[in-house]
């Protein structure tokens, strides 16, 4: 009697040529369906109603630090604490005659320690996180799949999914690195001149200095135009359990 034989069913060059498209296709789906960057709006509170508030005359300042991560993830799809930088919204209000300058430069933070830093553009703050993780890891899986299979067409159509893939995830990660610093560049708090009764609002972020210990408390301060004879603002921000900064990488002996 002679032994069972397994008879192994060998693809068509047609079905080897549907098999590659079909990887490809899902290769397609799977990388268009990941979401670039999602724009949220940020709730904005009137000043008596901030967590910090202050008022000095004609002028009335709030701040809400989001220190939270859960906050940071709804309204910038963001981990700030991976990247050392305390996002504060701020409101500034003008009740005087006179117009009122303000400017993201007009503000500052001082940390424990004596050290001071001011406020970092929102497209800038934006180009310090890295492409979603996970993405490239299935492009090269993906590719390596297809190209696995038997024959040229396997072949072929690995490298075209390579290829395809690539050029895929650059456009996924343009996408949204230009979503992000469009995002954060509205968000930001605006250079305005504000006549009486007007308000302005927006966000400050600092990038805090390599090293920072933790801190609970920071000091705010708005410093108005010096023509304008008005004195400081200062909040201290409280309750803040903002973690260490990394400290500055080591310098390399071949620079």
């Amino acid at each position: 009697m002679l032994p069972h034989r397994l008879d192994v069913q060998v693809p068509s060059r047609g079905g080897l040529a549907a098999t590659a498209t079909a990887a490809l296709l899902s290769s397609c789906l799977l990388l268009t369906g990941c979401a670039a960057y999602e724009a949220r709006e940020a709730a904005s509170a009137p000043i008596p109603a901030m967590p910090h508030s202050v008022r000095q005359g004609s002028i009335s300042l709030g701040a809400d630090p989001h220190v939270q991560p859960e906050r940071q993830e709804a309204i910038f799809a963001a981990d700030f604490a991976s990247i050392a930088v305390l996002p504060v919204q701020v409101v500034v209000s003008n009740a005087a005659d006179l117009p009122l300058h303000v400017a993201p430069e007009q503000f500052s933070l001082a940390l424990p320690g004596g050290e001071t830093t001011t406020p970092r553009p929102g497209p800038e703050v934006a180009l310090l996180f890295p492409p979603k993780p996970g993405v490239a890891h299935y492009a090269v899986t993906g590719a390596g799949m297809v190209g696995g299979l038997a024959g040229p067409i396997g072949a072929l159509a690995g490298r075209v999914a390579g290829l395809l893939g690539s050029l895929m995830l650059n456009q996924r990660d343009d996408e949204a690195a230009d979503g992000r610093r469009e995002d954060y560049t509205r968000k930001e708090l605006r250079t305005v001149d504000l006549r009486r009764g007007e308000s302005a609002r927006g966000f400050l972020f600092f990038v805090l200095p390599h090293g920072t210990p933790p801190f609970e408390e920071a000091a705010l301060t708005y410093t108005p135009s010096a023509d304008t004879g008005l004195p400081a603002l200062r909040i201290t921000l409280k309750a803040l359990h903002v973690g260490a900064a990394p400290a500055a990488p080591e310098k390399s002996p071949f620079r």
